[in-house]
């Protein structure tokens, strides 16, 4: 009997020192998780926020909102290539804004069609560091391109649909207003500007973007003619 009341003891106490280990170490885990999904569902079960490290086959890691039909609503993730980013959807799941910041470190903001996915407007750093508004059409060309300069100079630029400047409108830093309107390939052919001191003038120009023809008036209100041969060279001024 008093072999079996110290095998009692025995038992006990190792059955103690267990439960404490067991309880010390379910601490140990309630304080972090280990996981490569985690799936947060709402009264009715379904999955309202999702985080994974492969959300959807991207191999990005993400985190998704989704809405009572399922459809995803918003998400951030880290790209394949590093990039992070931001996306809001609407009501079918489609991305209509995303924000990031790709490895050159220029930030911008992405409209897209939700139709069809396609980016529609982005708004941000577009070159050189200066910032910038791009617009594209129904494939997703650049059509219009608003900007500010290194100099300070506003400088707004039309598109073909091969990606040629066809015009630019601008106001240079000698407070110059000035249009060009350029060929299919993106060459200057014709400019129109008004001086500081208000005085017009336009500008006819070769294949090769130099002058041949400038029409203009002087300080005095003056008309002005003046032609230039092939090398840059003044042939004529009329009066």
């Amino acid at each position: 009997e008093r072999e079996n009341r110290l095998l009692k003891i025995v038992f006990f106490l190792v059955l103690l020192t267990l439960s404490a280990v067991f309880f010390m170490g379910a601490n140990k885990w309630n304080k972090e998780i280990t996981t490569e999904s985690l799936n947060i569902v709402d009264k009715k079960g379904k999955t309202r926020i999702e985080v994974s490290t492969d959300i959807e086959g991207t191999k990005a890691p993400a985190i998704a909102f989704y809405d009572s039909k399922g459809e995803t609503k918003l998400m951030m993730a880290v790209a394949e290539d590093e990039t992070p980013m931001i996306a809001l959807c609407d009501s079918k799941g489609k991305e209509v804004l995303a924000m990031s910041v790709p490895e050159d470190g220029t930030p911008a903001i992405y409209f897209f069609n939700s139709t069809k996915s396609k980016k529609k407007l982005t708004i941000g750093i577009v070159e050189n560091g200066t910032p910038g508004i791009i617009f594209y059409d129904s494939k997703g060309e650049t059509r219009l391109v608003m900007n500010v300069s290194e100099e300070g100079m506003p400088v707004i630029s039309l598109l073909n649909s091969e990606g040629e400047v066809g015009l630019t409108m601008a106001v240079s830093e000698e407070e110059m207003s000035i249009m060009g309107l350029s060929d299919s390939k993106g060459g200057a052919r014709l400019v129109m500007a008004v001086s500081e001191n208000g005085t017009p003038e336009i500008i006819f120009c070769d294949s090769e973007g130099k002058n041949r023809l400038v029409i203009a008036t002087s300080d005095d209100g003056a008309p002005t003619l003046k032609f230039y041969g092939p090398d840059g060279k003044l042939i004529q001024s009329l009066p």
